[in-house]
């Protein structure tokens, strides 16, 4: 049986952490402090119908390279964004909440600048999420 395509889009936006911070403190920022602040945007909470975090840590990295023998993508994180459409995205990308939270709070703990990537699900294997 083929694998069945899912109803939201993606966004994934991968990450590095500024320089001059820790990686404890990026991991921290992000997960705790840059959540809640992107959950005070109105189009946020009307358009992305899930954001999560993927974080990869130092660690995680050795881990990949000890136990599997695996290089890793040179990234801090991933951000994932789920939506109707990318316009929908884009509305959200597009507000002043946006620019004057979200961006003004990535600049606190975000590096260069992040790469994405955009496209559909297809469910091979466990149960649908939505």
């Amino acid at each position: 049986m083929p694998g069945e395509k899912q109803k939201y889009i993606k966004l994934q936006v991968y990450v590095l952490k500024k320089d001059d911070i820790s990686d404890d403190e990026f991991h921290k920022h992000w997960a705790i402090i840059h959540g809640d602040e992107c959950k005070k945007i109105p189009e946020f909470n009307k358009y992305v119908k899930r954001y999560q975090q993927f974080h990869q840590t130092p660690q995680d990295r050795e881990l990949a390279k000890s136990v599997l023998g695996d290089e890793t993508l040179p990234y801090d994180g991933c951000a994932e964004f789920w939506m109707e459409s990318l316009e929908d995205f884009k509305k959200f990308r597009d507000s002043e909440g946006f620019k004057t939270i979200a961006m003004a709070d990535g600049a606190h703990f975000i590096g260069a600048a992040p790469v994405c990537m955009v496209g559909s699900e297809w469910l091979q294997l466990g149960p649908k999420t939505f």
